[in-house]
């Protein structure tokens, strides 16, 4: 489970519901069984997210979704290595 703090969002209505744009991180904390979470934890809940959200993708939407979720997964677990326990 996260926990992501910011001061800011917009709500857009879409086709098929409602899409939530959060703004910038003032916080995140990262917790699994009632503890903060591991590195390798962390790696394994966002590996496992991006198959769930590829799983419905057609072949061709799921190479390029799969490659921009490994993309900005890279990029988020960077800037949280200080914020996640070793």
């Amino acid at each position: 489970m996260a926990i992501y703090t910011t001061k800011s969002y917009q709500v857009e209505q879409d086709a098929n519901g409602i899409i939530f744009h959060f703004g910038p991180a003032e916080s995140v904390s990262w917790w699994s069984q009632g503890r903060a979470a591991t590195s390798d934890e962390l790696q394994r809940a966002f590996a496992m997210g991006a198959i769930k959200a590829t799983s419905n993708c057609n072949e061709v939407e799921t190479k390029r979704f799969t490659a921009i979720v490994r993309r900005e997964l890279n990029e988020v677990l960077e800037s949280l290595k200080p914020m996640v326990a070793p």
